[in-house]
């Protein structure tokens, strides 16, 4: 029920920790930061009663946080995610992440010493788009009125395009 107080609430508060989560990705993607603390390690933070497979599979792991392929499989639409790759990692998940040192990340063969790596450039609303199926064609238009050049419709579905 779209309307509920709970569900309301959960979409809510999903929004406010995707731009917070959004905003620890993008600080640590800072070349200082990411110099001292290269790596993030997939961690539990509350108990679910139905922990995603994927996510009980990779607890504990750690991997570079420019390591896009691993961190976009934790957050797969196929498993309930987002299609980021930050938090939160699907509808109470339950899962997080927490920095790993340099040391740690070279102790574990993810980067050798004095390596640099470089950092990964994403905007929060990258692939941005809904479902426009249920809609009206006169919604569409009314849609492509408001926003112009910053959308287009495609297969079903208004894809936000920003302008550079």
């Amino acid at each position: 029920d779209i309307q509920s107080e709970r569900r309301l609430a959960l979409i809510f508060d999903t929004q406010v920790k995707a731009a917070h989560d959004f905003g620890n990705w993008k600080q640590g993607m800072d070349p200082d930061v990411l110099d001292q603390f290269p790596a993030q390690r997939f961690i539990r933070v509350v108990d679910v009663t139905a922990p995603r497979q994927i996510h009980a599979a990779n607890e504990g792991v750690v991997r570079l946080k420019t390591d896009l392929d691993f961190w976009l499989a934790m957050n797969s639409p196929d498993a309930g995610g987002f299609g980021v790759p930050w938090g939160p990692w699907g509808f109470n998940s339950g899962m997080d992440v927490e920095d790993v040192e340099r040391d740690e990340a070279e102790a574990l063969g993810l980067i050798e010493p004095l390596a640099k790596i470089q950092p990964v450039e994403r905007e929060l609303n990258d692939h941005l788009s809904a479902s426009v199926q249920s809609l009206s064609p006169d919604v569409v238009d009314w849609l492509k009125v408001q926003f112009g050049s910053q959308i287009r419709e495609r297969d079903g579905r208004v894809e936000w395009t920003p302008k550079k």
